[in-house]
């Protein structure tokens, strides 16, 4: 099924722009919330009127959501467990430091989730240093609109993101009794100097050139540098953002949720199958169809028969098989691990396992490239430039 009829469906407010809603998208697909917009169940075949519903208006009963066993499966090869690199510095206090701040504020955990999340496309990791205690917040795209300067080098980053006007409350904004209820748009912006809170705006009435500073709640970090990094997914870069781990595979993926959701379909039919029943019935003139089960029988005249109208099930298999052929397809275009689970491999060499992940190193080694020397290390630097100057 063509993903474009799943992009058309999907409902936003009118300051989503295209590249908010391509991310969306994605952002959906890795989820599994893609098709929560559709509230038509799969099973359901006529509305109220009688009128055939279409397969692609009803919303899958399953979803294989190969893009996220994919993308899990890279991360963690990527940044977990063991495979978190170690820090090799000349300066022995350096690397000693830096290891502390791993080791307090999650620097493993910051990039696996960093890893995760740009996978869509793109991802924005803050740096926080309060009471001489560093963290890391990392953004989701979608709320992003970053500025870069000719060196292609973040100086400066929009957030805005819808919040519940009781959530805003909470923080002490300024918010009427009756909007509790409703959406507002709250944005601030980090630049190389200041943090920017504006107050929150409705959010039918959002727009940018609308944004009004909160000088109470605005602070001056004047550290001259953005304290983050913006880390684009994969090569090649798209404006902002880098390609979509997924984006070549969105209608193969969404083609084999509809496929296994019309199996399970079958297979309901076939455990349930059609009664019919050809007239002259019985002696029952109750008019009423007999509930069906091994204690009700139902009586036939001598010309009358029962049939129960089954399917063979080989349409089933040939499903099955369409969607084992797909699965490969997906995979072998994400650069996955195409090794079969049900297949028993015997005892391997180290090089065999290699070769059989070979396409999952790849993709490894790609990510190693944005997320480590781009990304971690980036990071890493820009950690030591704000600890510099806060001493």
């Amino acid at each position: 099924m063509p993903a474009n009829f799943i992009r058309d469906k999907l409902n936003y407010k009118p300051w989503a722009d295209s590249r908010f809603k391509n991310l969306d998208f994605y952002y959906k697909m890795l989820s599994g919330t893609l098709y929560d917009h559709i509230k038509i169940p799969f099973t359901m075949e006529k509305d109220i009127n009688g009128k055939y519903i279409p397969l692609r208006e009803r919303r899958p009963s399953v979803i294989y959501n190969l893009p996220k066993v994919v993308v899990r499966r890279s991360s963690r090869l990527l940044f977990g467990d063991k495979h978190f690199p170690k820090f090799v510095v000349q300066d022995q206090k350096v690397a000693a430091f830096l290891q502390n701040i791993a080791d307090t504020a999650d620097l493993q955990g910051t990039m696996l989730n960093a890893a995760y999340v740009g996978s869509i496309g793109s991802v924005l990791i803050l740096i926080r240093l309060v009471e001489s205690t560093f963290s890391y917040e990392v953004i989701d795209p979608r709320w992003c609109i970053p500025s870069f300067d000719i060196h292609g080098r973040i100086e400066e980053v929009l957030i805005r993101y819808p919040a519940f006007g009781s959530t805003l409350l909470a923080y002490c904004f300024n918010i009427d009794q009756e909007d509790l209820d409703n959406y507002f748009i709250f944005a601030r912006r980090i630049t190389k100097t200041e943090e920017i809170v504006y107050n929150p705006i409705r959010e039918e009435e959002f727009e940018i050139k609308n944004l009004v500073k909160n000088d109470k709640r605005s602070i001056e970090h004047k550290l001259d540098l953005f304290p983050g990094v913006w880390i684009r997914n994969l090569f090649p870069e798209i404006g902002y953002d880098g390609t979509c781990t997924f984006s070549q595979v969105e209608n193969s993926c969404i083609e084999i949720d509809y496929q296994l959701s019309q199996c399970g379909r079958g297979l309901k039919y076939n455990s349930d199958p059609q009664l019919l029943l050809k007239e002259p019935a019985g002696n029952d003139e109750s008019g009423i169809m007999p509930v069906r089960s091994t204690s009700q029988a139902i009586l036939v005249g001598p010309d009358g028969d029962g049939k129960l109208l089954e399917i063979s099930g080989a349409g089933q298999k040939v499903v099955l098989e369409f969607v084992k052929a797909l699965r490969q397809y997906v995979l072998e275009v994400m650069s996955g691990s195409r090794k079969d689970t049900e297949q028993s491999y015997g005892n391997m060499s180290g090089r065999a396992m290699e070769l059989l992940e070979a396409d999952l190193i790849a993709l490894t080694a790609e990510k190693r490239l944005t997320y480590g020397e781009k990304g971690l290390k980036e990071l890493c630097r820009t950690t030591l430039k704000i600890a510099a100057k806060n001493n």
